[in-house]
């Protein structure tokens, strides 16, 4: 498995595994329901990949590696996604905001709120704030979430870096790369997150 920076031609892989491996996130169930397979949402994940993330952010992605034993010459297949905001991050564009809200049929003042209440949680002072990690179903128990996360934190340097958990299991992850949980907070769907932290020693 190799980790390198996304690609424009990543793109639509990138796309597929977002939004799959989210379908059945406490987040995402408690605010939009079982909608996430709808066209619309893949064209937000798509457009704010190309002129957000890969644009102006940092994206990561984990592919398979070619076996040194049989020396295969199959085409990579991306497993895993990786996207931070690093310090004084500009803001997503209103654009993509609404396009996001619009696609998942969002009320924009809840999200808007609860959004607010995850931004609270983050430290003050510049940091590294990891937006999403997404693993392939396919690629689950991999160690894929791993090599992710342990390469962008190699990234970090002395800065702390932030994230939301919304699931045990992911928080679990993230507690065994160094993480601890700084605030739990309910949001207006009733979803449980926890704020977590990963500070240099």
């Amino acid at each position: 498995m190799l980790v390198r920076a996304a690609e424009e031609a990543d793109v639509e892989a990138m796309a597929e595994i977002m939004v799959r491996a989210f379908e059945h996130d406490p987040w995402t169930l408690g605010h939009a329901g079982p909608a996430t397979a709808i066209p619309a949402v893949f064209g937000y994940e798509r457009q704010a990949l190309r002129r957000y993330w890969l644009a102006s952010q940092v994206a990561d992605v984990a592919v398979s590696a070619p076996s040194a034993e049989t020396g295969s010459a199959e085409p990579a297949e991306l497993l895993g996604v990786a996207l931070w905001q690093p310090p004084h991050a500009a803001e997503m564009p209103q654009e993509l905001e609404e396009l996001f809200i619009g696609a998942l049929g969002l009320d924009p003042q809840r999200e808007g709120a609860d959004h607010a209440l995850a931004v609270d949680a983050r430290p003050a002072q510049p940091h590294w704030h990891l937006e999403l990690l997404a693993v392939s179903p396919s690629a689950q128990g991999m160690g894929v979430g791993s090599a992710l996360l342990r390469h962008g934190l190699e990234r970090t340097g002395d800065l702390t870096t932030s994230l939301d958990s919304t699931t045990p299991e992911s928080r679990r992850l993230y507690e065994r790369l160094g993480f601890r949980m700084i605030r739990e907070f309910t949001d207006s769907r009733g979803v449980t997150q926890y704020a977590m932290r990963h500070v240099p020693e």
